[in-house]
């Protein structure tokens, strides 16, 4: 492999992690905002309150995509198991206001 090769190959590479770095800041997008109820939510996360929220946020979510769903207080299942399809890549997390953090 002669020189010019080199630096070709390393310009590629380069760019190659400069759009990838790009573009996962651009999809985990986490920006806090507080509304009027006091409830703060992130963008990007899809914010839950009951056991039909959840089903249907997982049942949305697309598939081979990273989703995050954060309940907004505790959720009961009326069903003893919850069901994540082996194509959806969720996390499950809180929200909790009162510390500022989730």
């Amino acid at each position: 492999m002669d020189n010019y090769n080199k630096k070709l190959l390393l310009t590629t590479l380069l760019l190659l992690v400069i759009l990838l770095t790009t573009l996962s800041v651009f999809t985990f997008n986490l920006t806090l905002n507080n509304t009027d109820n006091g409830k703060m939510y992130v963008e990007g996360v899809i914010n839950v309150g009951n056991e039909r929220e959840l089903k249907a946020a997982i049942r949305n979510a697309p598939s081979y995509i990273f989703t995050i769903i954060a309940l907004d207080k505790d959720v009961s299942l009326a069903d003893t198991t919850l069901e994540i399809p082996s194509d959806k890549h969720i996390t499950l997390t809180s929200l909790d206001v009162s510390k500022g953090v989730f």
